[in-house]
């Protein structure tokens, strides 16, 4: 049996409100079977996550952080338990996640190489329907604060760090109500950690998101 994910609340933007419930997980379980061997990954797993706050999700490696947060967006089917996003059940018809009201960036970056800094941010921006001058104008300012080089980079000749940047702008330009972020300062240098936190605080305090970050220790 692996150890459960810890988790960890950094910051609540409820501002003395009645607590309103953004994430909320019970009995959440996943056992694998490969080889005669028996796996039990997330075991009677139970969370609450107030919306407008900032968590952390620590544990270690195959304590079951990534299968959480997968099942979150439906992209992992669970044994057994029952999970609500903002009250509704996942796959709920009036739920917007996955949709726009998600933020999602996986730990591998699965951009465009082909495509400009631009281009990929824009891509991104047309699917949540930002206008383009909109678009625009938000990763100019975003691209400058992270510290990218120029718009017209191609994804191809930028660093892994640096195309974890512009993965990070694609999961915020269109201001999600629920953020996901899996190891969003892996390959960063001290600087950009430091931004990047800025960042998502003053997201989930400006906006009211609801933002989950996976650690591993």
């Amino acid at each position: 049996m692996t150890e459960s994910p810890a988790i960890i609340n950094s910051e609540c933007n409820n501002n003395g409100a009645e607590e309103q419930v953004a994430v909320e997980s019970r009995n959440l379980m996943l056992t694998y079977f490969d080889e005669g061997k028996t796996t039990t990954v997330l075991d009677k797993f139970n969370i609450k996550i107030p919306k407008g706050c900032v968590y952390a999700l620590i544990g270690p490696s195959g304590s079951g952080k990534t299968t959480y947060l997968r099942s979150l967006i439906g992209l992992k089917i669970l044994d057994a338990g029952e999970t609500r996003l903002f009250g509704l059940t996942l796959g709920h018809p009036l739920l917007d996640i996955p949709g726009c009201g998600l933020g999602y960036m996986p730990q591998d970056t699965a951009l465009n190489d082909n495509l400009t800094i631009s281009e990929i941010i824009n891509y991104f921006g047309a699917l949540y329907r930002i206008p383009n001058k909109e678009c625009k104008a938000k990763a100019k300012v975003l691209c400058k604060r992270l510290g990218l080089p120029q718009e017209s980079r191609s994804i191809g000749h930028l660093s892994g760090g640096q195309q974890r940047r512009v993965s990070f702008i694609c999961t915020l330009i269109h201001k999600p109500r629920l953020m996901i972020l899996d190891e969003p300062t892996v390959g960063c240098d001290p600087i950009v950690i430091e931004v990047r936190w800025q960042c998502i605080l003053e997201i989930a305090r400006s906006f009211g998101t609801t933002v989950i970050v996976k650690v591993s220790r």
